[in-house]
């Protein structure tokens, strides 16, 4: 997957919620550095990159009496040609001077210290001579071109595979990092003693968008026509495919028997450029799609359950909002929603109109029979449009303040993570094993 689809989800959510206008904290190791520095101290600055080549980056401190969060700088060596540096990653305010990291008087020596919840994990990069000064509106940022580099001193990388069918898409990677608390779960992991479920690959041509989409079927295990399984339907289906092993978790949540045995749908976004907004953002046809098109065909070559109660859409970011929609307009047939970070911020026709557009609906709405889990990250905050509508955050506690006061039944979570698959990935056995064992309470 392109490395440009990540930061655009950088980009849109990309400061804590937290600490926007809080200063930017000192390292003690830093300050020491700058002091030894100052002072003439022989060989400071190599023996400081000594140190980084053998512990690696980014820089980990405690804070005396803080349990919850740590000191995190990262580094970078610059050069005789080195003007500027900025950090690219979520975990930091999205304010473009406050990204930019701190030159060390007649060295080398570049760095940028955050103050980072310990169970945290995030994906980050360097921009070099960054050509986005004067600092620009934020939301020109797509235009502007940045090379990103990765950290020379953390070989972890978060790989983002090249879709095979987009001519035009490549892999790329970016530079990860764990905190020490950080959660690691085995079942993203694959296990060869666990017998795999079968993943069939189709084109569905819809009259009604007037485009063509990839689909996948994935059937467990000892599958087996007579019986009606529950249903798993994953919007954004390509990511979760590819960025989050979606198909290995549910092998081994089954195998284990975290959940039941289940069919699941992975429904792609066309090829064309554009259309992930248009058709996620409260677009009726697509939801007229989805019960008129995708389901029939479903229906017509697997054994899947009708029940609404057995039936689970899932999606993130704007597909979260889509999967929202879908079960709204249809509680007959989705009785369970996931949704992950999704950005219930943007409006109608995303970024133009009034934000909070889904949560509306939802407000007007007579309450439905659908049970959901909702997740966030806290660093996940960036305002969505100009006007200063509500971040990114705030409208995922405000949508389950929603869901609370109208009687829904409703799981949610908040993660210490950034908005990227890194964390998706992490948190969807969880839900899936909450939403598909689950019985509708309400």
């Amino acid at each position: 997957m392109k490395i440009i689809l990540t930061f655009c989800f950088t980009i849109l959510f990309c400061f804590s919620a937290f600490s926007q206008e809080l200063p930017i904290p000192k390292s003690p190791l830093m300050t020491k550095l700058e002091k030894d520095v100052s002072d003439g101290k022989s060989g400071a600055v190599e023996t400081f990159w000594t140190f980084v080549n053998n512990n690696g980056t980014p820089l980990v401190e405690k804070i005396d009496g803080e349990k919850d969060y740590s000191l995190v700088t990262f580094v970078w060596r610059g050069d005789a040609e080195t003007k500027n540096v900025f950090l690219q990653s979520n975990i930091y305010t999205w304010v473009l001077p406050r990204r930019q990291l701190k030159n060390i008087a007649d060295s080398d020596i570049w760095y940028l210290t955050a103050k980072v919840k310990n169970d945290a994990r995030f994906t980050y990069q360097f921009s070099v001579n960054d050509p986005r000064l004067p600092f620009p509106d934020p939301y020109d940022w797509f235009q502007i071109k940045v090379n990103y580099l990765n950290d020379p001193f953390n070989k972890l990388k978060f790989v983002y595979p090249k879709d095979a069918d987009d001519p035009n898409d490549y892999e790329s990677d970016a530079t990860l990092f764990y905190m020490p608390g950080s959660p690691n779960t085995p079942f993203k992991f694959v296990d060869e003693k666990v017998k795999k479920g079968k993943l069939e690959k189709l084109n569905l041509k819809s009259e009604i968008l007037s485009n063509e989409r990839r689909i996948w079927f994935y059937t467990p295990n000892n599958y087996t026509p007579s019986k009606k399984y529950p249903l798993v339907v994953f919007l954004d289906g390509v990511y979760y495919l590819n960025n989050i092993p979606a198909p290995t978790i549910l092998d081994n949540l089954i195998a284990q028997g975290k959940i039941p045995p289940v069919v699941a749908v992975f429904v792609a976004v066309p090829l064309e450029a554009g259309l992930r907004e248009k058709e996620y953002y409260g677009n009726p046809q697509f939801v007229d799609f989805m019960m008129k098109e995708l389901l029939p065909l479903v229906n017509s070559k697997l054994s899947v359950t009708k029940k609404p109660s057995e039936t689970t859409i899932a999606g993130l970011s704007a597909s979260g909002v889509a999967a929202g929609f879908v079960a709204l307009k249809h509680p007959e047939r989705f009785g369970k929603v996931i949704m992950q970070s999704p950005a219930l911020f943007w409006g109608f026709d995303y970024y133009g109109a009034d934000g909070e557009w889904l949560i509306a609906q939802y407000i007007e709405a007579k309450r439905k029979k659908i049970r959901f889990y909702m997740e966030i990250g806290t660093y996940e905050g960036l305002p969505s449009t100009r006007k200063g509508r509500p971040n990114a955050f705030h409208s995922v506690r405000h949508f389950r303040d929603i869901l609370k006061m109208k009687g829904y039944d409703h799981i949610y979570e908040e993660f210490s993570g950034t908005h990227e698959f890194v964390n998706w990935g992490e948190s969807l056995p969880d839900a899936l094993i909450k939403m598909v064992n689950a019985v509708n309470r309400r």
